[in-house]
């Protein structure tokens, strides 16, 4: 055939070329633009291949165009999977990194072309696993000059270095295919800048007392953001040896993961600090600090040198970090069985940082209200933070560090466990005065109840399908329904099968990957006879724990009565609402059913008796219970499921309550006034349950319960937004607070605060007064507003002195004071307010004058407020707190008035200034959204999502439509209705 083709081709020819003259000429001026054609095309092609290729537009375009092509330019590309993931031809075995800082302000002079930039040498070793004829790295906003390559020591040739910009890789094309088993270095000499954009190397600014601005140079690399100081295989299973040296001006330090090795004065201006190699890890872990902190230090009994590092002002508020991590890495290398591996562990508190903290190894990085203590501005709950972050971080340094999960398809694995430990370590660093036990059941499942009820959720394990989704990964669901799910695994093997099985799991893959499947293996392994699962044999862990991690959602037990000796109980899945699902998650294996592990009270004299059921998935339950005993499910909240009851057993169990309420424990009676409100959400039960209910707070003591009641409420006055019906709500709710209330005093509580044996009394009291003020109660408003006059707007008149120096208002109820103030204040006071802002210095302090100035309402001023946020450049707001101020604006009822159509009309600028930092924009995106409670908003949002050309903040987008409408669903049923059970209630008072 093809004979027969090519003769065919060549009579075609012969007959075109017998041509007449003007045909002739045609042909030769064709010809000849055919040529000028393709040698521009040569040209532009050969461009493209040489040295370089940016395949993406060039960003750095004029400002005044960049507004018209924000869509064009910044699109996100919808990259497949695959494409995303590099070859696995290559492994690295070890990288040297040798880098110089050019960081200006210090003992060193920078030619201004340098300023802010680094450059930088990298070798590394690589070992093939297939032959291979291109190394594939990843790589973004780098620049590289010089590429050598050798296989056994003999050099090979260079073809090509492609960079491609969409997809973040550099493919350095070689003459030679690389041969299986042979040992290959990579060496590679580029540049790089030191930008604002609080990714990769970036630099952070602070203000000494006496005004001087410091810059440093710090990283942050989780999850994708290594390749922007280190061209590298940049994901999670390509683990290497990292050996770095850096170069930094005098006057400066410099940290990385590992203890230094040497120190040298290369000259007058430069030292050079190198470090020792670092076990394998992934490069998401690497970090580097330039900077001229100071520290505290102290070590471990098994000797690891610890030091807290922080600006020099605040030294001293690194000391409550430095005894709660020592104390906790001494119980983890005794609860893992394994002893830290590195000789030091240094944390350090930066002024910008996107996270709250990341867990590199070695060397920790917090913002600096998660890491800092000073015991007169932070509030208990402050104190309890640093404490969980710490612990948090520091469990990451076996369990995601020394064990790291394949690809971010498992994050869970990482973020789960940790959520999961730091509670277990917070614990021991409080000597259990911070009762993490009773707090997991707030801050990890109830926020993962809410997220999880939701249509646009996801499995624990997912498939990653787009860049932007490793991103969204980093959510409640991975993080608090993580933890919540293994808390139950845990419960249900019990502590110390679990606890044996993570430390052969922890040795087994030690400077290694691990999939879920492989912990579920381990914890299998361990599994006693004795411990039988739903089908009346010895539990299969992975069975059990598929159906929790691979499907989205969870269950809620419904208990009825069947006659007068049993109930009988069956599960369907929670939802907020009947909205559809993801396509992609709406057909799970196992369909939205679960073996559900039920631990129960049987009621009356066995109240405290826990006894243990299964509720297989394919059947339903049933349990002894004599007429007027209710067995409580889910008891002590073990399990990550909620519970509802038929109208007569909720009766029984709101008529237990009101007469003797301690006869279930804390955390149960905190469950229940959790699952009644959740239930009526959903419209499984009538709101009156839930209210009838919390006529029981009145005897309760705890404040756990008292929490988790307050907070019920407070969603429900969201749906109410700033309607004229809030009135009666707010009624109702101050009538609930005032026996508390009445025994409560901001004097006290600014008396108590620094007792840790009354850290949740004094929690108690201070919600008290916060919420009878939101709650417009005249009295505790005039009080806050006196006393903010008098102990900030008085002492704060020199405007030389910072607010946390000056200011003498109640610690435990500064925010809410300060808001108050501000709200009843006028220009002149949002003005005093705002100028202490810009001088302060803590971020705890600046933290709580950055929300009071969101509690102005004068929508001007506010206006005025998100201005100085998107141009965070100016440095009035911190990038790391634009979402704040937005977040701050959209919770106050004049603010919710305007944030949505704020969104609408000011969308191109949100988008230009917050562009570089996705997370932010879906953050954003999200609070705008969040007032949204009609259909013709819904439309709006709607019609605005499919207008832009950007797949940067979709899943905040669907998120708040999902929202929206549920919210639009829920006022439809039940605004009436409440709003007469309110009026009745308050007719009396």
């Amino acid at each position: 055939m093809k004979g027969e083709n090519e003769e065919k081709m060549k009579m075609s020819c012969r007959r075109e070329l017998n041509l007449t003259p003007r045909s002739l000429l045609f042909i030769v001026f064709a010809v000849s633009l055919a040529l000028l054609c393709a040698i521009l095309l040569t040209y532009f092609f050969t461009k493209n291949t040489f040295e370089t290729s940016r395949i993406r537009v060039k960003r750095d375009v004029d400002p005044g165009l960049e507004k018209d092509l924000v869509d064009v330019i910044d699109k996100e590309p919808s990259v497949p999977a695959e494409k995303l993931r590099l070859p696995k031809d290559l492994q690295p075995e070890s990288y040297d990194l040798n880098m110089k800082v050019y960081l200006p302000g210090y003992g060193a002079e920078i030619a201004a072309e340098k300023n802010l930039t680094f450059e930088a040498t990298l070798v590394t070793r690589i070992s093939v696993l297939l032959p291979a004829p291109r190394i594939v790295l990843n790589i973004k906003k780098l620049n590289i000059t010089d590429v050598f390559v050798t296989m056994n020591n003999a050099p090979i040739n260079v073809v090509s270095t492609k960079v491609d910009d969409e997809l973040e890789m550099v493919t350095i094309q070689l003459g030679k295919v690389l041969e299986i088993g042979s040992n290959v270095v990579l060496t590679l000499i580029y540049t790089g800048p030191i930008d604002n954009s609080l990714g990769g190397l970036y630099q952070s600014r602070y203000k000494h007392t006496d005004g001087v601005e410091k810059i440093i140079a710090t990283t942050q690399m989780e999850p994708t953001d290594a390749r922007r100081m280190v061209p590298c295989f940049d994901e999670p299973a390509f683990k290497a040896n990292w050996t770095v040296t850096i170069v930094h001006p005098k006057g400066t330090s410099a940290l990385a993961n590992s203890l230094e090795e040497t120190i040298i004065n290369l000259d007058d201006q430069w030292i050079e600090s190198k470090f020792k190699s670092t076990p394998k890890m992934s490069s998401y872990l690497l970090a580097a600090i330039i900077s001229e902190f100071e520290y505290n230090e102290g070590q471990t009994k098994s000797g690891t040198r610890f030091r807290v590092w922080s600006r020099p002002e605040a030294k001293d508020e690194t000391k409550y970090a430095l005894e709660a991590g020592i104390k906790c890495i001494e119980h983890y290398e005794e609860f893992y069985g394994i002893p830290f591996p590195l000789e030091k562990q240094d944390m350090v508190a930066l002024p910008d940082f996107a996270a709250g903290a990341m867990e590199n190894w070695g060397l920790i990085t917090y913002r600096e209200n998660s890491l800092l203590y000073d015991a007169s501005l932070y509030k208990p709950e402050q104190k309890q933070r640093v404490a969980v972050v710490v612990a948090h971080e520091l469990a990451h340094q076996w369990f995601g560090n020394l064990v790291t999960m394949k690809w971010w398809s498992d994050l869970w694995l990482n973020e789960g466990f940790a959520a999961f430990v730091e509670y277990l370590g917070t614990d021991f660093i409080s000597d259990g005065k911070f009762r993490m036990n009773e707090t997991f059941l707030m801050d990890g499942q109830e926020s993962a109840f809410r997220e999880d009820a939701l249509p646009t959720s996801h499995p624990l394990s997912f498939k990653i399908d787009r860049a932007s989704e490793v991103e969204e990964a980093f959510d409640g669901i991975t993080y608090e329904k993580g933890s919540s799910v293994i808390s139950m695994i845990r419960n249900t093997l019990g502590a110390s099968v679990f606890d044996s099985a993570i430390k052969s799991y922890l040795k087994k893959f030690s400077y290694d990957n691990a999939e879920a499947s492989d912990l579920f293996e381990a914890l299998n392994d361990f599994v006693t006879p004795k411990t039988i699962g739903p089908d009346g044999k010895r539990l299969n862990v992975k069975n059990l724990a598929k159906q929790w991690t691979e499907q989205m959602g969870y269950p809620v037990l419904t208990m009825k009565r069947e006659n007068d000796r049993m109930v009988r109980i069956d599960q369907s899945r929670f939802k907020l609402s009947n909205a559809l699902d993801q396509e992609k998650y709406s057909k799970p294996e196992f369909g939205f059913q679960w073996d559900v592990p039920v631990w129960y009270s049987r009621g009356g004299d066995d109240e405290n008796q826990i006894h243990f059921a299964w509720l297989p998935r394919d059947s339903n339950l049933i349990l002894g219970a004599p007429k007027n005993v209710v067995p409580i499910l889910n008891y002590e909240s073990r399990g990550f499921y909620r519970v509802n009851y038929d109208g007569e057993l909720w009766n029984d169990i709101i008529t237990q309550l009101v007469q003797n309420p301690m006869v279930y424990s804390t955390k149960s009676r905190t469950r229940l006034i959790s699952d009644a409100f959740a239930a009526a959400e959903a419209g499984m039960i009538d709101y009156r349950v839930p209210f009838n209910l919390t006529n029981y707070l009145q005897k309760e003591t705890e404040f756990l319960p008292w929490d988790m009641g307050i907070d019920s409420i407070k969603k429900i006055a969201n749906y109410y937004g700033s309607e004229p019906e809030i009135k009666y709500l707010r009624i109702f709710l101050r009538n609930l607070l005032k026996t508390q209330y009445e025994k409560s005093s901001i004097e006290h509580v600014s008396a108590t605060y620094l007792n840790d044996d009354r850290f949740f009394e004094n929690q108690l009291e201070s919600r008290v007064i916060a919420f009878t003020c939101a709650a417009r109660d005249p009295e505790c408003l005039e009080k806050f507003v006196s006393h903010f006059k008098k102990e900030f707007i008085e002492k704060c008149q020199d405007s030389q002195v910072m607010a946390s120096k000056c200011s003498k208002v109640s610690v435990p109820l500064r925010s809410a004071i300060y808001c108050e103030g501000v709200s009843a204040g006028d220009r002149a006071v949002w003005s005093q307010v705002f100028d202490a802002y810009q001088r302060e210095s803590n971020q705890v302090e600046k933290t709580s004058l950055l929300y009071a100035l969101s509690c102005s309402r004068d929508v001007d001023i506010l206006k005025e407020l998100l201005s100085h946020a998107l141009n965070w450049p100016l440095n009035v707001v911190r990038l790391q707190d634009v979402d704040s101020v937005f977040q701050y604006v959209s919770s106050n009822p004049t603010g919710r008035e305007f944030i949505f159509e704020y969104l609408l009309d000011k969308w191109d600028d949100i988008y230009a200034s917050l562009k570089t930092d996705p997370a932010t924009i879906r953050r954003v995106l999200k609070y705008c959204a969040s007032p949204i409670r009609n259909q013709r908003q819904i439309k709006q949002l709607e019609t605005f999502q499919r207008s832009l050309k950007t797949d940067i903040g979709k899943h905040s987008f669907d998120e708040s439509i999902a929202i929206g409408k549920q919210k639009v669903a829920w006022i439809a049923k039940n605004y009436d209705s409440l709003t007469n059970f309110f009026k009745e209630q308050t007719v009396n008072l």
